[in-house]
Formats: structure tokens, sequence, C-alpha cells
């Protein structure tokens, strides 16, 4: 029966069409390269490489077989990853939750990162709120939370807590909306019309989101979106609006007021018992990164 040193030969051969390259390149001798392939020759009665000048050419039964031989070898070197990561007691899976003060973009940075550093990590993104959140991060020793900062921070002792950096807020109304067009639009303007507000902005800051007394409350993004899109405002992060605004169904506010834009902190709140392990490292990077001027 061939072994999986075997196949590692066979395949590196195939594709460096050397002995020699694929000795270097796997660190042996041409000697002990080429008696592994030998041996997988002799057991199953097959040529599979014909010396031709310094080439080591394929023959129609190495062709045959290379693809398969590939297969295998990804499912073992899989296989073992596995298992090393269980002996090591490493993190199989994360749950990252969130609220909507996550940039969807950034989202998918981190994302193809862990699948970058930590290929076996399976990671699932779940949107709660701040209570459910800190909660599961208690019980949870796998589970972080991405959401927005909050100046007072009440929650266990077994939870820590790091500042990501800071993202943008903007007002935004629909395109049909008269509050664009207003001269010297005010915040006694805003309140006098509609104003939707995420759930998890005002159960986080509601002094900051909080505006109009006609205010209506949406847990969901997509919902925040097409509603504003018809009537009324919202403030949102310019992450979050941009497409809209670049398809002209959004249009953003100025208020005399107030800046143009303002800023939202992100934190990253994780377990105690996590350290400073991965994936925490890798998260931290991209999100700073992400937030750099």
């Amino acid at each position: 029966m061939f072994s999986y040193e075997h196949l590692l030969a066979f395949c590196t051969t195939y594709e460096a069409s050397s002995y020699s390259a694929a000795a270097k390149k796997l660190g042996k001798d041409r000697t002990t390269i080429r008696d592994q392939v030998k041996a997988v020759e002799d057991l199953y009665g097959v040529t599979l490489f014909e010396i031709i000048g310094k080439k080591a050419t394929p023959t129609q039964a190495a062709d045959h077989i290379y693809q398969r031989s590939k297969v295998v070898l990804n499912n073992t070197e899989k296989l073992s990853t596995s298992l090393e990561n269980i002996y090591m007691d490493e993190m199989l899976t994360l749950n990252i939750y969130h609220d909507i003060s996550l940039p969807l973009n950034l989202a998918v940075k981190i994302e193809h990162a862990l699948q970058e550093k930590c290929p076996e990590l399976r990671v699932h993104w779940l949107h709660r709120n701040r209570e459910d959140a800190f909660n599961n991060i208690e019980s949870e020793s796998n589970s972080i939370a991405l959401m927005e900062h909050k100046n007072i921070q009440r929650f266990s002792k077994n939870i820590e807590f790091f500042s990501l950096g800071y993202g943008k807020l903007g007002m935004y109304a629909g395109k049909r909306s008269k509050l664009p067009h207003l001269n010297a639009l005010s915040i006694e303007d805003l309140k006098l019309d509609k104003q939707y507000v995420s759930e998890n902005h005002f159960n986080t800051l509601p002094e900051l989101y909080f505006i109009s007394p006609q205010y209506h409350l949406v847990s969901n993004n997509d919902l925040l979106l097409e509603l504003v899109k018809h009537d009324g405002w919202a403030i949102m992060s310019t992450d979050l609006a941009k497409p809209l605004v670049q398809r002209g169904e959004l249009v953003a506010l100025q208020v005399k007021q107030v800046a143009n834009h303002f800023n939202f902190g992100l934190t990253l709140y994780y377990p105690v018992s996590m350290g400073n392990k991965e994936p925490l490292p890798t998260i931290k990077k991209i999100t700073q990164a992400h937030f750099a001027p």
C-alpha cells in the first residue's frame, strides 16, 4: 500500500518534471525521492516517469493518477491539521456577535483574513443586541463581539475590551424628501420630521442618536435603508449609506449646527480566558488597518 510520503514524492516530481527539483523542494536527496516513486511503480507494475534528457517526463499512467493523488494529499493534510488543532486545543469555531455599527466591508475583510490565517476555523456572524452578546461571551469561551463603543462600560469582570478605531456617521434622507432642499437645514427641522433609529444605536447611545420625537425604531439594516428611501431621515454609518448615495437613492443632509460627519467607535469585546490568542491578533490588525486615516 502506498503512503503519504510516496504520493508526495510522486506529485512533487510530476509538478517539477525532475527528481532533483522535487528533492530540493521537499528538502530531501534525489535518491530518496526516486526510491519513493519507484516503490509505487514496483507495487503496481507501472512506469510513472521516463527520463528524457534531464527531465522526468510523466507517462500516461502518471497523467491518469495525478489529480486523484493531489486530492488524497490535500485531504490528508487537512485531516492532519484538524487533528493537530484538536490535540493543541485550538479554537475550531468562533462566534462573532455584532450590531448595526459593524461595517459590512470590514466583516468581509475579517472573514477572508481568518480563512487565510486559520483555515480550519468556522466563523459564525450573529447579529445580537448588546446584552445578549455579553451574556454569550460570559458563557462561551469561543465568542467575541464587535460593537459600538459605549462610554460607560458595564459588564462582567470576565470580559475584556479593546478599542479598534473610529468610523464615520452621517445623516441621510431619501431623494424625495424635502429636507435636503431646505435653506439652512437645522436640528429643529429634523425634529419636525420622522426619524428612523436603529434599535442598536438607540440602546447604546440614545443621547447621540435620538433627535426627533417622531422616532421609529428599526432592528434590521436592510429594512432601515428601505424605509428611509421613501420618507423620514436616519443617522447611519457612511459605509452603509455610500452605495445608496452613489445610486441617488439617499442624500446626505447638511445640518448647520453639526459637523457633516461625526464619529463612532468600534470596540472588540472578548472573554478574559481568550487572552491574546488567535484569532484576536488577526482581527485587531485587520480592523485597525480598516479605520486607519
